[in-house]
């Protein structure tokens, strides 16, 4: 039934169409432009890259990970080690504490940014509503990326806004009640 489920959204989504056979037919810098009109704006609204060049963009678009989850999918898992940026494409996820919806992530919107810089485990699950693309920005591709792009002020500066912005969230949480989505893995604090 959930194979039948998917074959159903893909028709609805895709009119028929095969879109893998259709960008493997295209040539390789074709490709490449289709991946960064349909990711580099997702990419580009992560905080920290919101001054980055166009290199720096197209290089991150190539490393991002795009994937399709079902209804109820958990894309985190509660104490999972987070492998880095989590960005909603299309579709809602749930940022869950155990039964409980916490925030509800749309498009645009991101879960644990800072996991780009320091390595994290989730306090909470990230679940999929219902179909949703969710990129993935891992940490090892971004890291190689910056390194070979930014130079060391550049990356300071994005890490530097990367922490400040969890710690604004850490205390929005308490803010409004929420607890935090992350906890330090010990040996990297």
């Amino acid at each position: 039934k959930r194979i039948a489920t998917f074959f159903d959204h893909q028709w609805d989504v895709l009119k028929g169409e095969d879109e893998q056979k259709f960008l493997l037919e295209l040539p390789q810098s074709l490709q490449q432009q289709v991946t960064n009109f349909m990711c580099r704006d997702i990419i580009a609204s992560l905080s920290i890259l919101r001054k980055a060049n166009t290199s720096l963009l197209n290089a991150l678009v190539e490393c991002t990970e795009m994937n399709t989850y079902s209804p109820n999918d958990e894309i985190v898992k509660v104490g999972e080690k987070i492998r880095g940026a989590i960005l909603i494409s299309r579709g809602e996820a749930e940022l869950m504490k155990g039964a409980m919806v916490e925030r509800k992530l749309r498009r645009l919107d991101r879960f644990a940014e800072e996991c780009l810089f320091v390595d994290k485990v989730s306090l909470h699950s990230v679940r999929s509503k219902g179909f949703s693309e969710v990129l993935i920005l891992p940490s090892v591709l971004f890291q190689r990326v910056i390194n070979f792009q930014c130079d060391e002020d550049h990356i300071a500066q994005m890490k530097e806004t990367s922490l400040a912005l969890a710690k604004n969230g850490a205390k929005a949480n308490k803010l409004f009640g929420l607890s935090d989505d992350l906890a330090y893995i010990d040996s990297f604090e």
